[in-house]
């Protein structure tokens, strides 16, 4: 009969006899030397399976022995606690039965998840599948103000770490007063510690004062300006017209330190106060010559008189005297001259006013008059010989061939030279008189002539500057004469 059409006990029973015979079959292969270990029944946990097993079943139906080295290990691994390392496998179901399904257990309980809510569809349709992956961020303007927020976080935690470190240095700053302030109550008691702290405050103040005034020294152009204004200021002159000096507008046409000259001049001198308060009576020739003529009364308080009638005179168009008298005493037999003399520094030459550009006429008429001891030449006259020589140039002076032009002229001879001590004490020493062609240095910013008209007994030149009162009171090192010369023409008679 076919196990279809057989009772669930008749089924059980021949199974049971198969595995029976299984068994016994085996069981004869076995050498008697092999050990037979109990075995369990593969069906135990099978809630159906719990009858034992018939004695008479076939030898084929009869459960395998294991083998030795299978039991050793599970066996030592049975004694260290663990198990066989396989999980324990689920019956095989007989014929016509229902096995429940057995999850393996879970290391940890799952997660109670949220009821999703149910969608209403319509009877026939299903449901549409959601997708759980994440969505990526939009481009565009969705994605911009996600890095702008990252920025500001990032800036904001920034200016609270700032903030937290200054906290924390005042902090310590805090806590290290107050444990000095705490120490010294202790052992000098709290009178004389409010005193030892004040004393100390005060030294420190001055400390930090005189560092500081020692690091950043007091410009002494700007502080001479400040001491011109207050003298200035100070000073009891006062113009017709109520004007007076503005520092800001002398500073911003001069410069501080040649402000500051005018001024300090200013307040000792009535001319040059008024020159100080009126800088735009000297614009008829530009700015340039304005600048000179602010300059020259700053520097130059003798000239302040010539400056203050400037805007009055000039130009004229011929001068108003001779120079029969010197226009102060000189050291030598050289009458000094100046270029800015109210005689003819109002008159008109290399295109602005003589008392700028008549250095070169100016120095020769000196060394005319020393050498040959006439008067009748002045600087005027030596400005007429170069302008008619064709040796006046456009707002640059005088040409230095104009020199020997005149000299010739005038019988006297004139010899060029290289600038060099020899060259400037040799001449000198034999009664020579030399007018020497400067560049910047101490005597201008970019050409000028003076006059050499001897030696002190300490061996210093001794010179006549047509520009200047001040430099020709003082004698002058050869090598600082030699250092800042670009030719030398010695001077003596035909």
């Amino acid at each position: 009969m076919s196990d279809d059409f057989m009772s669930d006990e008749a089924r059980k029973e021949a199974a049971r006899k198969r595995l029976q015979a299984r068994q016994a079959k085996r069981s004869e292969a076995q050498p008697s030397s092999h050990v037979r270990m109990p075995q369990p029944h593969r069906g135990a946990e099978h809630p159906q399976a719990q009858d034992s097993t018939s004695a008479s079943a076939p030898a084929s139906e009869r459960p395998r022995a294991p083998r030795p080295q299978a039991d050793a290990r599970r066996a030592s691994r049975q004694q260290a606690g663990g198990h066989d390392g396989a999980r324990p496998r689920a019956p095989r179901p007989q014929q016509g039965q229902q096995v429940p399904r057995q999850r393996a257990p879970e290391s940890r309980e799952p997660k109670p998840r949220a009821p999703r809510p149910q969608a209403q569809h319509p009877a026939g349709s299903q449901a549409p599948r959601q997708s759980h992956r994440p969505q990526a961020p939009r481009s565009g303007a969705n994605r911009k103000p996600a890095q702008a927020s990252q920025g500001s976080k990032q800036a904001a935690n920034a200016l609270a770490g700032v903030g937290a470190a200054i906290a924390n240095a005042f902090k310590g700053v805090g806590n290290f007063f107050a444990n000095a302030y705490a120490s010294a109550v202790d052992r000098f008691g709290k009178r004389n510690a409010l005193i030892g702290i004040a004393a100390a405050v005060a030294i420190l103040i001055i400390l930090i004062v005189a560092i500081r005034a020692c690091a950043t020294p007091a410009d002494p152009v700007q502080q001479d300006l400040r001491e011109a204004q207050k003298a200035v200021s100070a000073s009891s002159y006062s113009n017709e017209d109520g004007s007076k000096p503005d520092k800001a507008a002398l500073e911003n046409l001069l410069g501080a330190e040649d402000t500051a000259a005018l001024l300090q001049t200013a307040s000792s001198n009535e001319d040059a106060y008024w020159v100080a308060s009126h800088p735009d009576s000297y614009t008829t020739d530009g700015t340039a010559v304005q600048g000179k003529l602010l300059r020259l009364a700053g520097n130059e308080p003798e000239a302040a008189s010539f400056v203050r009638d400037w805007p009055n005179m000039y130009p004229q168009d011929k001068p108003s005297g001779d120079a029969s008298t010197s226009s102060a005493e000189s050291k030598t037999n050289v009458p000094r001259l100046y270029q800015w003399d109210k005689r003819w520094g109002y008159t008109q030459y290399s295109s602005t006013t003589f008392a700028l550009t008549g250095c070169c006429p100016t120095s020769f008429a000196m060394v005319y008059q020393a050498l040959t001891g006439l008067t009748d030449k002045s600087p005027y006259d030596m400005g007429v010989i170069a302008t008619n020589g064709g040796f006046e140039t456009q707002y640059d002076g005088t040409d230095t061939k104009f020199l020997f032009s005149a000299a010739e002229q005038l019988g006297l001879t004139c010899n060029q030279l290289n600038p060099q001590p020899s060259n400037l004490t040799a001449p000198l020493s034999a009664g020579q008189v030399l007018i020497i062609n400067v560049g910047p240095g101490d005597f201008t910013q970019n050409g000028h002539f003076i006059v050499a008209c001897g030696l002190d007994a300490d061996g210093k030149v001794i010179i006549n500057d047509p520009y200047s009162a001040e430099r020709s009171e003082k004698t002058w090192d050869v090598s600082t004469l030699v250092s800042q010369s670009k030719m030398f023409y010695a001077f003596s008679l035909a």
